[in-house]
């Protein structure tokens, strides 16, 4: 019996891809948890108690530096500068899953790119909250591809 050649071993990856493929994964939970705790506390903003975001906040372990419900949506959902906006979120989700592309492929890639595509559009749409089951369902997608291509 003779050896094969040219197989190429599984030799496993990097520490630095390792802890990339760590914050990816945690990022990206991030995101699919927060956009469902936020729905919940969003139709008790709406209907019964506008300044709940301050249960939301407390909860999230948060600041609360927010001055009102519009205030809270519009820049927890799309401030870039806000280190716990769901933009911000995605771009952390973006940053880790381009440097990992070869692992994790461009297919999965895609769904990262169209949710933070999907928040944008959001945005200009003046969309506050209505549409954004789509990003949980984008997540969602993407831990399926990720686990479907993964090398």
């Amino acid at each position: 019996m003779q050896p094969i050649q040219n197989k190429k071993i599984n030799e496993g990856i990097s520490p630095a891809k390792a802890n990339r493929l760590y914050w990816l994964g945690r990022y990206a939970e991030r995101v699919y948890l927060t956009l469902h705790i936020l729905r919940m506390h969003y139709d008790q903003m709406l209907d019964e108690d506008n300044l709940a975001y301050n249960n939301f906040c407390t909860k999230m372990g948060i600041k609360n530096c927010y001055t009102s419900i519009s205030h809270f949506m519009d820049s927890y959902l799309y401030d870039p500068t806000n280190p716990d906006s769901i933009t911000n979120m995605l771009e952390r989700v973006h940053d880790n899953a381009i440097m990992l592309r070869e692992e994790i492929m461009s297919d999965s890639l895609s769904y990262v790119q169209m949710s933070i595509n999907f928040l944008k559009e959001s945005q200009k749409a003046g969309k506050i909250f209505s549409e954004l089951q789509t990003i949980s369902d984008f997540m969602l997608a993407f831990w399926g591809s990720v686990d479907e291509r993964m090398h």
